[in-house]
């Protein structure tokens, strides 16, 4: 995700200073609980919102419907017959804000950084490792050639981002240069805690706001307190329980969509194999404990929908009737009773905390298990601590907080399993039968060959769990009653239409 901006103080009073000068009229000014220390980055940053100040300035290839679609963004065109070399059209007439046309050399230069040893460290250079070569075709045509088969790499090319390439030969080494984009704004300025970009006047997606001023507030209360008070337009990721208050100034709050899925992973190969968590029934007995509807309904007030896996619709392995796990005590206890353990257990969870709503979510957690005779200590932590946590492997718990990424996950694969590609992620869940599908998968030359195989997956992982499946993330974003942000605002994965964005 990238080094944050700690600038908590600093943001409180550029907000104050932003409401009394900033005309509302022209400016859209937004709260975000993330801003990476190198915002104008494309290379790194995948998700929301650690994207979100890249995305401003560079246009991905594609973007995914919730549905699962692939949709055309700078990419009109992606076919192949093999699954190995992929046929990309390039959109003509879109130019880079130094008025350089997009052509398909633009993407052939970007994978040629992605390749250098620099371009393989960041986040999105070692999602594409799997890309071998490629060549221009025409000038809004080329061949991209991977080096193994993947019929799922459109679904990958909506992280993709791109810069004007010549001038990123001089931004990638220095921090300070400017690299331009084909989005709706380009950068003005970036320091701690704030970053402002105006208008692209040559965006292809023209804006209706000049400027947009991007604000790091990672206390959510503080967040909220800037939106009621009107030194911003838009607050991202607020909780369940300041909903009331958005409503109080008749402002709409907003669930955006993320590739995201919640769950508490089980860090089994970490333990030895006498350990609780290697039990298969005690594993299944952890997920019948969990009243996840109740906490949907209740806590988050419905705003997201229990899942019993970790895929999402349109990716391979996604089964539409599968049902999540149903909330049994009685069940949880038999399983418990069968594993050799009548009185119940004791486990551990290490879990990060980045707002109120998820306190509360991994408590109530604890409170349904207890019912089942199963004590869960909660070990509360920061999301840069558990980042350390999966490198190093130094878990201290049976179970921990993580996310599934649900349209890529054969790239989940890679860091959970045994397939001994983790790098420096050393496994946390090995399941041979899983294996030896996830194996045959990865060398799937059609996705429905991927799909048949994964389903197998799927299905095998509701039986022999990995973790506590949860629920997709919808963070919830607090929207001005002044602003217009249409239905795509929340239409795509991790993506927001800027240029849509517009004043009612």
């Amino acid at each position: 995700m990238g080094k944050l901006i700690s600038s908590f103080k600093y943001t409180l009073v550029l907000l104050f200073t932003i409401c009394l000068n900033t005309s509302i009229a022209s400016t859209l000014r937004i709260a975000t609980p993330f801003l990476v220390a190198d915002p104008d980055n494309p290379y790194q940053g995948m998700t929301m919102p650690s994207a979100l100040s890249s995305q401003i300035i560079y246009d991905p290839l594609v973007i995914i419907n919730k549905n699962g679609s692939v949709e055309p963004w700078l990419l009109t065109s992606w076919t192949s017959d093999n699954a190995y070399e992929w046929n990309l059209t390039v959109r003509e007439g879109v130019k880079f804000s130094n008025n350089t046309n997009l052509t398909s050399s633009s993407l052939v230069q970007s994978i040629e950084h992605m390749q250098t040893v620099l371009g393989k460290t960041e986040t999105v250079g070692r999602s594409f490792e799997n890309i071998d070569k490629a060549f221009i075709v025409s000038e809004y045509e080329l061949k991209v050639f991977l080096k193994e088969p993947d019929p799922v790499f459109p679904l990958k090319l909506s992280i993709w981002r791109l810069p004007e390439p010549q001038s990123w030969k001089v931004r990638r080494n220095d921090p300070q240069a400017y690299s331009p984009g084909t989005g709706a704004y380009k950068l003005i300025s970036k320091q701690p805690g704030r970053v402002v970009y105006e208008e692209n006047a040559l965006a292809w997606n023209k804006p209706f706001y000049k400027k947009v001023i991007l604000m790091h507030v990672p206390d959510q209360t503080s967040r909220l307190q800037a939106f009621i008070a009107g030194g911003v337009d838009i607050s991202l990721q607020i909780g369940v329980g300041d909903e009331l208050s958005v409503k109080s100034i008749k402002g709409n709050i907003i669930s955006r969509a993320t590739t995201r899925v919640a769950y508490l992973g089980f860090a089994k190969e970490h333990f030895k194999e006498s350990a609780l968590i290697h039990n298969q029934k005690i594993r299944l007995a952890l997920n019948y404990a969990v009243n996840r509807k109740q906490i949907a309904d209740i806590l988050f007030n419905g705003y997201v929908s229990p899942t019993g896996q970790l895929i999402l619709p349109g990716a391979p392995g996604y089964i539409s009737s599968m049902k999540p796990f149903s909330f049994d005590i009685e069940k949880a206890k038999s399983l418990l009773k069968d594993a050799g353990y009548p009185n119940g257990i004791e486990l551990s969870a290490r879990i990060a905390i980045s707002g109120s709503d998820e306190m509360l979510l991994y408590q109530q957690i604890a409170a349904d298990m207890l019912k089942a005779n199963i004590k869960l200590n909660l070990k509360i932590g920061t999301l840069s601590q558990m980042t350390q946590m999966l490198f190093s492997g130094d878990y201290k718990a049976e179970i921990f907080s993580s996310f599934g990424r649900g349209l890529d996950p054969l790239g989940d694969y890679r860091h959970r399993s045994c397939l001994g590609k983790t790098g420096t992620f050393p496994p946390y869940f090995c399941d041979k039968v899983s294996l030896e599908y996830i194996k045959s998968a990865r060398l799937s030359t059609s996705f429905d060959e991927m799909n048949k195989l994964m389903k197998k997956v799927t299905l095998r992982e509701k039986n022999n769990p990995l973790g506590i499946f949860l629920w997709p993330t919808n963070p919830l974003d607090a929207i001005s009653k002044d602003i217009n942000a249409t239905e795509k605002y929340s239409k795509y994965y991790d993506f927001i239409p800027y240029h849509l964005i517009k004043i009612k």
